[in-house]
């Protein structure tokens, strides 16, 4: 009685969570009392959570690492697409009749 209670009482966020944490497919899909039975579910059937790799000291410093360095706009997708546009463009005005050239 004491669980079903507990399992009563989580919020949308928390099952979310839960379900995601234990490998439900579509955890965050369905209404609060469907999430609920999904993992009443899984209180029930005794599944264990998936296991993660514990954060190492190489792991911190490979992140310090990324984090210092530096990032030019050109080396984001954002940058590719911007690069991708002006090429684009430079190929289309080469293109143009000279009569449109000089309109443009």
């Amino acid at each position: 009685m004491e669980v079903k209670t507990e399992i009563n009482s989580l919020t949308e966020d928390e099952l979310t969570s839960l379900l995601q944490w234990h490998g439900a497919k579509k955890a965050s899909e369905g209404k609060v009392e469907e999430r609920r039975r999904k993992w009443r579910k899984i209180v029930e059937d005794g599944v264990q959570a998936l296991a993660y790799a514990k954060w190492t000291d190489e792991d911190k410093a490979a992140l310090a690492l990324l984090e210092a360095e530096l990032i030019s706009i050109k080396d984001t997708a954002l940058g590719r697409l911007r690069e991708q546009h002006k090429k684009e463009l430079l190929a289309t005005f080469k293109a143009l009749p000279p009569n449109e050239k000089a309109d443009f």
